[in-house]
């Protein structure tokens, strides 16, 4: 499936694997063994058994579910930063 078009607030995934909303990095992502999606905070010790906080199939709904996990955790990012 293609990337759909990015809409304003959806997040950026980086190919380091870090993520940023807005212009703020947020955590990282990764996907696991079976091609699932995952946003955490931190990176997991093992990336192919390791949980995100959002998880997600496909790559364009993933990028807009992190910003809703944010809000939802009152902790949406604000400002911009490297």
């Amino acid at each position: 499936m293609p990337n759909m078009p990015k809409r304003p607030g959806d997040a950026v995934l980086s190919r380091d694997g870090t993520v940023k909303v807005n212009g703020v990095r947020v955590g990282v992502w990764w996907k696991d063994g079976n091609d699932l999606y995952h946003f955490g905070f931190a990176r997991p010790e093992n990336e192919e058994s390791g949980w995100g906080v959002v998880t997600h199939v496909f790559r364009h709904e993933f990028k807009t579910e992190i910003p809703k996990y944010l809000a939802s955790t009152h902790r949406p990012p604000v400002g911009r930063n490297g």
